[in-house]
């Protein structure tokens, strides 16, 4: 017995009224659903609701659910005259006393609407989620990413529902689902539904005569300027109300009195100082903002430079400390065309400083159901010399007189001065002062700084450098080369360049930095004074170079020395906390540092050595240096680059890659649902039985450990070869350390345990024979063949390998990151 669809031109025949009901809701809309038909047999009732229609078909034709749900064939063709002469008699059939068991029976059709609604939910969530995911990935434009949605329903979809025929309700489920998905239209209407945004918003800051092309034909016209603001009020309300990120980023702000060191941002004097003019029962989350620009042409091409992108982001540094190297966690706020910046920087940051005004004021935030004000303060500005300078208001040229964005020292006098006298750092009076000369040779100022307006922001407390630049692609990069030619063209040394690459080229990264290696040296880069590597090869260049050379060197090679002063200087500022007599060291050695260079190459300083004086300034007021490196946001800008040269669109390229950025946040969200993700996850596990477990050359040695009685509890234990803890990769053979700052002894990881969602390191104890100064690093020792068990919460440090010289021995250097 099967029942055939009562919609016009529907000839599908169902054996269930389950499925009779999914088929009606689903495929068909409430228009074409007027009136309900029996069709049954020819019957012709017609009904006013559905219930009723299904309590007849039950109770008069005993149409009851049959375990059979094959696919029966329709029933003969009926004529609408039939039906109508016919519904009029089976109207006044319907007796009121029928009533009850309408409602019992609708009762049961609303159980199995919610069903239905609940899995169409979820369906609806699950699609909105994989097309936002598409939407999110750089190297894929808008065409693109609907010709692979228009395949899946076309190739997969499609062909399932042909395949398994009408009786399959969740196909047909799937199919009404993803369909509200397969335009770029619906993603957004259904987006706009749920309170999400898809774009930003255009703001015309200026109008001027220009070449448009219309009907396909240039002609003279005018041109609209514009700027693409992100909604950034509701981008910071939706961060913070994902679980665990309001309260984890609220702990890292709060000021610990009783520590003396400079850990984080929240230990330096500006933090301080700001959070004193707020009452206690406040809440203030520091953000921190940073620009550059982008070329999504070729650079060197006929239209370099005409499509030039200005960006702006935003990030939380107060957020978990591990968090802040992931790009993810960087927000697109403003994006402009370059251009606009020459004459109308102020119109392109308008808009964005009226929003941090709101910011800083305190918005409404709904954390866990709570209605939370919290006051977003921009304590910092980050950016390259360049970047800094402009959005601050100093000169653009770093040749010009007063030069330097922290003190009034002239260019000429930067060029031999190793040491700033307190009385030349810029003041807030002095600024007021020069604004009023309105000379910008002798104050080196080119405008009152646009963000002043803000009440916890004034340039001239803008205590940021980048080692970024200034170190890794500038210093290290320069000195080091000339060095390197110095120490080659020496004929007592007895070593060629071809000696150095193959040292360099040869050595032992490792797992760790391999991703780190850069290509041989050359000559022609040496002697025009530059290394030609990245700024993350650098870093790792200048890092292994002790051990990878250091043994050819005589111990009293002056030009080897000046080299591992700057190691010195390059370890110290990438360290992750401060005290006095640290800071005291580090400032010394930048003394000693650039008094050599000059006496060694008797050249003039050049304006990133300067920059290198303020070095402890900006720490005593932002905190460590690594906390500014901008390491992290030039990936991020990667990002943007990265589609703005996939896509062909250059006619308002900001609203265009404003697209991107929207459904890249949007992604965000969806993955932060359940809060921030695992700090621990492994990639492959081993099932280790007691037996096996009890026989391990550690099993004696790790019963002593306080953490042995938690693991011998456990049913089940797991062997991991490989973990990511905080965003660092820990393997096995890997070493480490318990106490960085006096390290006696280093452990080797020889296992990694996992039970009841708990990490565990086998580590194998090794001694440490001695500090070589000429390598700057430590020579290992024996294995003492103890064995400890300890958790990953309390690893200290990064993890490290050890590397074998010429001459046998093993040595290790110790990253302070």
């Amino acid at each position: 017995m099967s029942v055939t669809c009562f919609i016009k031109n529907c000839q599908d025949s169902f054996s269930d009224l389950d499925q009779y009901k999914t088929h009606l809701r689903v495929l068909h809309s409430k228009n074409e659903m007027k009136k309900f038909v029996c069709t049954l047999n020819e019957c012709g009732s017609v009904f006013d609701n559905i219930g009723r229609l299904f309590r007849h078909l039950n109770n008069t034709h005993n149409f009851s659910k049959i375990k059979n749900k094959s696919v029966l064939e329709p029933p003969n063709s009926f004529r609408q005259s039939d039906i109508n002469a016919q519904s009029k008699v089976n109207i006044n059939k319907i007796s009121d006393n029928n009533s009850n068991d309408d409602a019992v029976y609708n009762e049961q059709i609303s159980d199995n609407e919610c069903q239905i609604d609940d899995k169409k939910q979820k369906l609806e969530e699950m699609f909105s989620n994989f097309v936002i995911k598409l939407h999110s990935k750089n190297h894929l434009t808008k065409s693109c990413i609907q010709e692979i949605i228009s395949s899946i329903k076309s190739d997969i979809i499609d062909p399932l529902c042909e395949m398994t025929s009408a009786n399959s309700n969740f196909i047909n489920l799937i199919n009404s689902s993803y369909s509200n998905f397969n335009t770029l239209y619906k993603l957004k209407k259904y987006m706009s539904q749920r309170g999400h945004f898809t774009k930003g918003i255009d703001h015309t800051i200026n109008y001027k005569n220009g070449l448009i092309f219309k009907k396909g034909r240039p002609i003279v016209g005018e041109i609209k300027e514009k700027i693409c603001i992100m909604p950034i009020k509701n981008m910071v309300t939706s961060i913070f109300s994902v679980k665990d990120i309001f309260e984890s980023t609220r702990s890292f702000a709060r000021i610990n009195h009783e520590v003396k060191k400079i850990s984080s941002i929240a230990d330096g004097l500006r933090w301080k100082s700001i959070v004193e003019k707020y009452s206690a029962d406040s809440v203030l989350i520091p953000f921190e903002l940073y620009s550059d620009d982008i070329e999504p042409d070729n650079a060197l091409g006929s239209n370099a430079g005409t499509n030039k992108i200005s960006t702006y982001f935003i990030r939380f540094p107060t957020m978990p400390p591990h968090l802040l190297s992931s790009i993810q966690y960087i927000f697109e706020v403003l994006l402009h065309c370059s251009s606009l910046k020459k004459d109308m920087l102020d119109n392109c940051l308008e808009e964005l400083i009226e929003v941090f005004k709101e910011l800083e004021n305190g918005i409404p935030v709904i954390v866990e159901e709570k209605e939370i004000k919290i006051h977003f303060i921009m304590l910092r500005i980050l950016g390259d010399n360049l970047a800094l300078n402009e959005l601050l208001g100093f000169t653009l040229s770093f040749n010009s007189t007063m030069f330097c964005r922290f003190c009034t020292m002239t260019r000429e006098d930067s060029k031999k001065m190793t040491k700033v006298h307190p009385t030349l750092m810029r003041s807030r009076q002095q600024y007021d002062t020069d604004l009023l000369k309105n000379d910008l040779k002798t104050t080196g100022l080119r405008q009152n700084c646009l963000f002043n307006v803000l009440d916890n922001f004034h340039c001239i407390d803008n205590f940021v450098v980048d080692i970024m630049h200034d170190l890794f692609e500038g210093i290290i990069k320069y000195d080091v080369a000339m060095c390197l030619m110095n120490i080659i063209e020496d004929k007592n040394l007895d070593i060629s360049l071809n000696t150095i690459n193959n040292l360099k080229q040869g050595f032992d990264y490792n797992d760790i930095d391999i991703g780190n290696l850069s290509k041989p040296l050359s000559e022609k880069h040496l002697k025009q004074g530059a290394l030609k590597m990245s700024a993350s090869e650098t870093m790792s260049f200048i890092f292994f170079l002790p051990l990878m050379i250091g043994h050819l060197i005589p111990k009293n090679n002056k030009y080897w020395k000046l080299i591992l002063i700057l190691i010195d200087i390059t370890d110290a500022v990438m360290m992750s906390s401060f005290d006095d007599d640290t800071l005291k060291q580090l400032h010394a050695k930048i003394i000693i540092y650039l008094e050599t260079y000059i006496n060694l190459f008797g050249q003039n300083l050049r304006p990133k050595h300067h920059f290198l004086l303020h070095y402890v300034d900006c720490i005593y007021n932002n905190g460590p240096l690594r906390t500014m490196m901008t390491f992290a946001f030039e990936s991020k800008n990667r990002e943007i680059k990265e589609y703005a040269k996939a896509t062909s669109q250059r006619v308002n390229l900001a609203h265009s890659l404003s697209y991107k950025c929207a459904f890249r946040f949007n992604n965000f969200l969806n993955s932060h649902k359940d809060g921030f993700h695992p700090i621990t996850s492994h990639k492959k596990v081993e099932k280790v039985s007691n037996e096996k477990f009890h026989k391990t050359i550690y099993y004696h040695d790790i019963k002593r450990s306080n953490e042995y009685d938690f693991i011998s509890t456990q049913e089940q234990i797991f062997r991991c070869n490989l973990i990511i803890h905080k965003k660092t990769t820990y393997k096995c053979g890997f070493f480490i350390l318990k106490d960085s700052s006096n390290p006696i002894n280093c452990f080797k990881i020889i296992d990694i345990l996992y039970c009841s969602k708990r990490y565990f390191l086998i580590l194998e104890k090794f001694t440490i024979n001695r500090f070589v100064k000429h390598l700057r690093s430590h020579e290992l020792g024996l294995s003492s063949h103890t064995y400890d068990l300890i958790t990953i919460d309390s690893i200290i440090g990064l993890p490290f390998n050890i590397h074998k010289t010429v001459s046998g021995k093993e040595y290790f250097r110790i990253k302070n990151i």
